[in-house]
């Protein structure tokens, strides 16, 4: 998937998204402020791409750090999950939201989540373990969790993040606070996923083995 996209194996891609990136309660202005921290903190260590999808993404693009990739809203299942495949965390610096639908497709999609410690996303997000939940309107913080997460070589926040996803199915399902609908999209996300990230996975494997023969 990456070689269709032209991205090398090692950058690091920072993902987010929002129906309007420019509304002021999806917090732009922090995550903007928090990777001008991580661009200073990380200046030589990390190749780093974003990837913004949604509204006004230009805008929002020319104010970055980092070599950005803008799209326009996904609705295709299929390609979310290649989106988010695609990604190594995915950030959203919401300053209200109570479960979004982005944190559990990401997670479904085995990606770490990097958020700020509001709404319903602490029940969602377990700290350093399936992502990070920074302090409320931290920009400092938010940057802290996008390089913990970046660096992290001890824990599988993969793993984590789609078990994590398949438990908040069953709970809210039974709590009667995800509806069907919703529930049915987190599992065939988490199916889908895990079947493209095998294949890439294999690929990857391959692609290294080639190297080393030569």
């Amino acid at each position: 998937l990456r070689k269709e996209w032209n991205i090398d194996l090692d950058t690091k891609i920072i993902l987010f998204g929002a129906a309007n990136i420019n509304d002021k309660r999806k917090g732009m202005t922090y995550l903007i402020e928090a990777l001008q921290l991580l661009k200073q903190n990380n200046p030589y260590t990390l190749k780093i791409e974003i990837i913004l999808f949604g509204k006004n993404t230009e805008s929002a693009a020319a104010e970055l750090p980092f070599k950005v990739r803008s799209l326009p809203m996904i609705t295709s299942e299929q390609a979310l999950i290649n989106i988010y495949n695609l990604a190594d965390v995915f950030v959203l610096p919401s300053l209200e939201d109570n479960l979004p639908n982005m944190v559990m497709e990401a997670l479904a999609c085995s990606i770490p989540v990097v958020a700020f410690n509001q709404g319903g996303i602490p029940e969602m997000v377990s700290h350093q373990q399936s992502g990070y939940i920074a302090q409320y309107q931290s920009a400092e913080d938010l940057q802290a969790g996008i390089n913990w997460v970046l660096n992290n070589k001890t824990i599988d926040l993969k793993d984590n993040a789609r078990q994590k996803v398949l438990s908040a199915v069953l709970a809210h399902t039974q709590n009667q606070r995800w509806t069907g609908a919703r529930a049915d999209h987190a599992v065939r996300l988490v199916a889908a996923a895990h079947r493209d990230r095998v294949r890439t996975a294999q690929a990857r494997h391959g692609a290294l083995h080639r190297v080393e023969q030569v």
